[in-house]
């Protein structure tokens, strides 16, 4: 009787460790993706996020004029020589069922590193590949000092 009671406790503590190193090889899915990269305008870089089950393929940045309504336009020399809008196309994608939330915030980094400005949106995505566009203004003189970006993406369900 003792012998089987010994033999019994072996036997769960041998479920109970292979559980527990079962559980460290799956590891959780991401809820966050981060990388820096270069920023060029009008150029499409490649990215291999995952959160989840949606996927981060590429962004794009593009630079354009602020508009101005007709009569301040006329009335003015307009936000032109002010102001720039910086757009951040990020594609992405999920072929799941469930909605999936993303927050996706975008760092513009000048040539030491450091944040000169940034821009943060907020995506829904369900079953379908999206290409999501949003815009941020920031001063003119801004732009040719960014050198990279830092795009972080966030996602819950």
């Amino acid at each position: 009787m003792v012998r089987q009671r010994i033999v019994l406790a072996a036997v769960v503590a041998a479920v109970v460790w292979a559980g527990a190193l079962m559980a460290e090889d799956t590891p959780a899915p991401s809820t966050k993706f981060e990388t820096t990269i270069d920023f060029v305008l009008q150029q499409q870089t490649e990215l291999d996020g995952e959160l989840g089950q949606v996927q981060i393929r590429s962004v794009e940045f593009v630079e354009s004029s602020v508009k101005t309504g007709a009569i301040k336009g006329a009335l003015s020399s307009g936000n032109d020589d002010l102001a720039s809008v910086i757009t951040t196309r990020i594609n992405c994608a999920t072929t799941s069922t469930d909605k999936w939330k993303l927050t996706i915030t975008v760092e513009f980094l000048d040539a030491d590193g450091e944040v000169i400005d940034r821009a943060s949106d907020g995506l829904s995505l369900k079953n379908e590949a999206k290409i999501f566009d949003f815009k941020h203004t920031t001063l003119k003189w801004v732009v040719p000092r960014i050198k990279q970006a830092r795009i972080t993406t966030a996602i819950k369900s």
